[in-house]
């Protein structure tokens, strides 16, 4: 659709505006050439342009690599392949939540519950509708014993489908003086 808009914009004389919305097309999905080679266009392409859209779509490529190396690794249950591949993706697209969401979820299942619950955070920091987030976020701050940061996570669900968090209020952490009896 921001293909089909920024071109449309372009033919009215509206170059900045639809450089803007390809821009956005591209930041939303890295792998469309369409919206890359659009872009080229209405930005007439001047060497140091076409450096950059090069570097984009090397990015992308590399992005794209790493997301299906991620994937592959995660469903073997290959978390340390899974963890560098991620943080390989990661580092293409730094504010991409799904990438930052499958580095989480393998970096939790290596062990590494720290490192995993702050790219849970940061996951659901750019996609704040990301139920997968706001629930690794919830059962890994769990994990650690941080109440506090699992009720944050768990602020985001939506109760009717997600009915555990209709309870969370019920949910009381001993002190460390109370006894077990």
């Amino acid at each position: 659709f921001l293909v089909v808009l920024g071109t449309a914009l372009a033919r009215r004389g509206r170059r900045g505006e639809a450089a803007a919305t390809l821009r956005r097309g591209l930041r939303a999905d890295p792998d469309d050439r369409d919206a890359m080679r659009a872009l080229v266009a209405v930005l007439g392409a001047s060497a140091g342009e076409r450096d950059a859209l090069e570097d984009m779509e090397s990015r992308a490529q590399a992005a794209a690599e790493s997301a299906s190396l991620t994937a592959a690794a995660l469903e073997g249950e290959d978390y340390a392949a899974a963890t560098v591949h991620a943080l390989a993706w990661v580092r293409a697209l730094p504010d991409h939540a799904p990438a930052r969401l499958a580095l989480a979820v393998a970096l939790a299942n290596s062990g590494q519950l720290e490192r995993a619950l702050l790219q849970f955070g940061f996951a659901l920091d750019l996609d704040p509708a990301s139920s997968a987030a706001a629930l690794g976020g919830v059962r890994v701050a769990g994990m650690l014993g941080l109440v506090e940061e699992a009720a944050r996570h768990a602020a985001v669900l939506d109760p009717e489908r997600h009915p555990a968090v209709r309870l969370r209020h019920r949910l009381r952490v001993p002190a460390i003086n109370d006894s077990v009896a």
